[in-house]
């Protein structure tokens, strides 16, 4: 397989995250789909990084398991290899460690309570991803941005 031009990739971007207005949404109680509003203008803003580079990692470091089981076609013994199970603890880290790397900044929300801004801490990150609009913006940020990474290998192929 030739690449018939050459991709450019600045490595040294990757790590930073894109700024998305943050919009709100809402279940169309008819379809049960969701609708997305248009972002707010001058409102919140939340700074996403590409989750895939986390969970590669993650996958990396992972204890393996090993078996050896039977195949039933062969009747011979096959050994396989699957990451070890996570304990429930590890994994409520795990997801918190993915909400820490994948949502880098957050500025303009503000605690209703309080009526002040709310701080950019791992624990106000988590806390946010909790509100079902908070976490629905940013999939649907985390699904653009893996859309534009696609987008932008196939334009930069076709010049």
């Amino acid at each position: 397989m030739t690449i018939k031009n050459d991709v450019y990739v600045d490595l040294s971007s990757a790590d930073d995250g894109e700024w998305f207005q943050f919009f709100t949404s809402h279940i169309d109680v008819n379809t049960g789909e969701v609708v997305y509003d248009d972002p707010i203008d001058g409102g919140p803003r939340i700074q996403i990084r590409d989750m895939r580079t986390f969970i590669r990692e993650r996958i990396k470091e992972r204890k393996m398991q090993v078996d050896n089981v039977v195949n039933p076609k062969t009747r011979s013994m096959e050994r396989i290899r699957y990451p070890k199970e996570l304990s429930a603890q590890e994994e409520k880290q795990e997801r918190e460690d993915l909400i820490d790397y994948m949502v880098v900044n957050f500025e303009g929300f503000k605690d209703k309570k309080t009526k002040t801004f709310i701080e950019n801490t791992r624990e106000n990150k988590i806390k946010m991803m909790d509100l079902p609009i908070f976490d629905r913006c940013v999939s649907s940020c985390q699904q653009k941005l893996s859309d534009s990474s696609i987008q932008e290998a196939v334009a930069e192929q076709k010049n």
